[in-house]
Formats: structure tokens, C-alpha cells, sequence
């Protein structure tokens, strides 16, 4: 879950109140402070972000199932060798990812098991500190680096709005490794980070509460869906963990033209207060553009025809911070759409990633079946990739597919009659991007514009 820095640590609390964490098949420590004699408290983490979800098993059994950026609540466990399984879930079933890797868990300690790297590289983080209490008045953190685009970074606590210049880091952590707790005042902070000796900042937190108590382990992550953001922190506490964005992270927004007759399109965007703004120019039918960025905010979205004040067509769209946006024109001239989707762009080694959205207004034959094939495959006995889909249909998530040469079918719902030459996809490959969008082409036909990410 993606959290704005301003709304984190609110959020956080929330979501602990009610009990939102990542699934486990332990009973969480109801003790919430020390161990048995022998045992330890125990809490595993995912920030992999190029993984797909990971199981992670303990001397045989299966203690999480987690996807990029969730973690488990903090479990008592029995202290000893551990061994340690991590299984990844992908489009053709289980395979193994890392171990069996002996642990070494020492007892009485505050353990916290971190999968990362890329999944290619997958290593463990291991993480053991005394578990004591949090003296009053005080914040506990730690700082510790699971970053594969961080590499070395130095780390900076400061008064919020107080630049870094002339101060020393608290952490100077290569990537895989951690520092030692440190006991701080409860207060605000603003957390700053830089590659070593590099006085540019490329995150900082905004001004972060810590609460007279808070016992926090602060990691830095991969941020894999902004086009400009580079990092994020995963804040974890017993209860589990919230990504908090970097202050200046913003929302990444593009466009394509998917009205048939339609002659060239700008984009224009007005935020809740300010004046409007031309992000794009003269966009053609079937163009795609790259991203831009925009503050977070409700905008006034309009698709003006090119050269002209006259808006073919308008709406509204609220952005978050860190968030992927892509707006499209659709349906023929006179009668235009604008259709938005919050597109999760996020790579996954395991998988080739295919997001399809039907924008064909006037073809006149209701709701579709979309089909992906291995090339060539007739789709008799297949079953559609999407089923009974409709014009602007919502379902634009991207879907898992295994690496393969695959077509793109599409028939009337319910009939095995092509409606339109196939589309050849072509080599679909692991960690790819892709997405097609099912257009008019204006003569009571199909078109197709690929927005692929490889």
C-alpha cells in the first residue's frame, strides 16, 4: 500500500487498529513486549520489488504469504538453526527462489527477516536486536538499506524544512546492510537521503512524527512505478509496514488518442487552483504519449481540438503522489469520451504483464471477448483473457502471463467468430510491460494501439 508522506503516519495507525496485515499462518505474539524462554519475536518482510508474491516457509512451514512492500505482524517463534524457504508464485506455478538458507536465530532477540535485491540476486536481510523497551520520551529507529538503485547511501535526520548542508549522516549504509538503533527524542524529523558523498537529495521523507514509544525500522526501497522518484522508505513496526513517499514525489500522467474521424488533439489540465496548463500538443489518432508529471491534486482534465480553445472533451481526475495515470479520448466526433485508468506499471521478473482496455464505441456487436493465444493457437477450446467486456470497461489491472508468442483475439461475447484480423503480440517476455487498446477504426471495424514498457 502506497501512502503519501503527509497522510502515513495517520494511516498507519489506522490500519493497525483494524487489524490490516499481510496474511500469516502464525498467530501473532499477543504478549507484545518479550519471549518465552527459547523464543524470539519474529517479523518478515518483502521489498523485492521485481518479485512476484513470495512465500516464505520456516523449518518446513509456510509463515507468510507477501507481496513488494508487506510485511508480517511481529510472531513468537522458537529460536534455534531455522531454515528458511522463499517459494515465488508465478504464472506456471510454484518455483524456488531462495534456500534453503540455515538462519542462525538466537533467542530473546527482535528478529526481523527482509527478502531482497532483484529477484535474480534474491538475498536475506537478517536482522537481530535486543528487545527491550522504549525508554520514556523516546523514539526507537533503525535504518537499514534494501535499495538496489540506492547502491551506498548516506542517510540524514534533520529539523523538517533544514537542509542538509553541514551536518553529518546517522547512517552511511552500503545496499544490504543495517545500523544500530538509536534512541531519539519523540518529535518531528525530516529524513533525507544521498548516494555517498553526495550532498544532492534524492529522498526526503517531509516532516515524520515520532510518537514518545515508537519502535520503528526504517528501510530503503526501490520506488519501481514513479518515472522520477528513485526511492521510498517501508516503515515497519510490530504490526506490519507502510511505504511513506518521498515529500516530492509526484503523479505520473500521459495520453492517447483513441477517437476515430477525429482530427489531432492538445491536453490540457486545470488544477483545483491555479490556471490550466497544455501538457500535450497535436496528438494524433493512435499516439501514445510518454509521461508527464503532475502535483497530486483534482484536475480538470480536457482534450481540446489542436490549435483551437474548443474542448472536444473534459473530466475530472484526481491524482495521488506516486500514482500512474493514463487519459484517453474515445468514441467519433461530436460524441467524445474521456476515459482514465490508474495503471500499476509495476515489472515482475516471473511474468510478462498485459493490460488490455476496450474503447471501440461503434462496433455495434455489445459486450466482447478478448483472447491472448500462443500464436497461431485457434480459440475453440480456449478460454477468454477477458470475458464480456464493454465499452470503457473498468477492468484495466495488468494480468500475468507467461513468457511466450502470443495473438489477440477478439470475438462477440460468447462466439468463437474473429471479429477482425488478429493482433500479433509477438514475443511477450518476463519483466515486460505491455498494453493494447481495442479501438474503432471508423469503417465498423478494429484497430489496436500498443502502449508496451519493456
Amino acid at each position: 500500500m502506497r501512502i503519501p508522506h503527509q497522510l502515513s503516519r495517520f494511516l498507519f495507525f489506522v490500519l493497525v487498529l483494524i487489524g490490516v496485515t499481510a496474511c500469516s499462518d502464525r498467530n501473532p505474539d499477543s504478549g507484545g513486549g518479550g519471549n518465552s524462554p527459547g523464543n524470539l519475536r519474529l517479523q518478515v518482510v518483502n521489498t523485492s520489488a521485481n518479485s512476484p508474491e513470495l512465500d516464505f516457509f520456516l523449518d518446513g512451514t509456510r509463515i507468510a504469504r507477501l507481496d513488494f512492500l508487506e510485511a508480517t505482524t511481529r510472531t513468537s517463534v522458537k529460536a534455534g538453526g531455522g531454515v528458511l524457504l522463499v517459494t515465488a508464485d508465478t504464472p506456471t506455478g510454484p518455483v524456488n527462489a531462495l534456500g534453503p538458507t540455515a538462519l542462525g536465530l538466537t533467542r530473546n532477540l527482535k528478529t526481523t527477516l527482509i527478502a531482497f535485491g532483484t529477484y535474480a540476486g534474491l538475498s536475506t536481510l537478517k536482522i537481530q536486536v535486543p528487545d527491550s523497551p522504549v525508554p520514556a520520551g523516546k523514539a526507537r529507529i533503525q535504518l537499514a538499506n534494501t535499495a538496489p538503485a540506492g547502491v551506498a547511501l548516506d542517510i540524514y535526520l534533520t529539523v523538517p524544512g533544514v537542509p542538509i548542508t553541514g551536518t553529518t549522516p546517522v547512517a552511511r549504509l552500503d545496499f544490504g546492510q543495517f545500523g544500530t538503533t538509536l534512541d531519539l527524542d519523540a518529535g518531528t524529523i525530516d529524513i533525507q537521503i544521498t548516494r555517498r558523498n553526495d550532498t544532492n537529495v534524492i529522498y526526503n521523507s517531509g516532516a515524520f512524527s515520532l510518537v514518545d514509544g515508537d519502535d520503528l525500522l526504517f528501510t530503503v526501497v526501490d520506488n519501481p512505478t514513479s518515472v522520477t522518484s528513485l526511492l521510498s522508505l517501508l516503515v515497519l513496526d510490530d504490526a506490519g509496514g507502510s511505504e511513506v513517499l518521498s515529500a516530492d514525489t509526484p503523479a505520473d500522467f500521459r495520453a492517447t488518442h483513441a477517437s476515430p474521424g477525429t482530427g489531432p488533439l492538445d491536453v490540457r489540465v486545470t488544477p483545483t487552483v491555479g490556471a490550466p496548463t497544455t501538457v500535450f500538443t497535436n496528438l494524433a489518432r493512435g499516439e501514445v504519449t510518454t509521461f508527464a508529471q503532475l502535483d497530486p491534486d483534482l484536475y480538470e482534465v480536457d482534450f481540446l481540438f489542436t490549435g483551437t480553445p474548443i474542448t472536444a472533451v473534459g473530466s475530472g481526475l484526481g491524482t495521488n503522489a506516486g500514482e500512474q495515470y493514463t487519459v484517453y479520448a474515445a468514441n467519433v466526433p461530436g460524441n467524445l469520451d474521456l476515459f482514465a485508468s490508474n495503471d500499476n506499471r509495476r515489472p515482475i521478473a516471473t511474468e510478462a504483464r498485459l493490460q488490455i482496455v476496450d474503447l471501440a464505441a461503434t462496433l455495434n456487436v455489445g459486450p466482447i471477448d478478448i483472447y491472448v493465444v500462443p500464436t497461431g493457437e485457434p480459440i475453440l477450446l480456449a478460454t477468454p483473457h477477458l470475458e464480456d467486456v464493454d465499452y470503457q470497461d473498468v477492468r484495466t489491472d495488468y494480468r500475468a502471463l507467461a513468457a511466450d508468442d502470443y495473438d489477440l483475439v477478439v470475438t462477440a461475447a460468447g462466439s468463437k467468430i474473429e471479429l477482425s484480423p488478429r493482433l500479433a503480440l509477438g514475443p511477450l517476455l518476463d519483466g515486460g510491460i505491455y498494453a493494447v487498446v481495442v479501438r474503432d477504426d471508423g469503417f465498423g471495424g478494429l484497430e489496436f494501439t500498443r502502449m508496451d514498457d519493456l
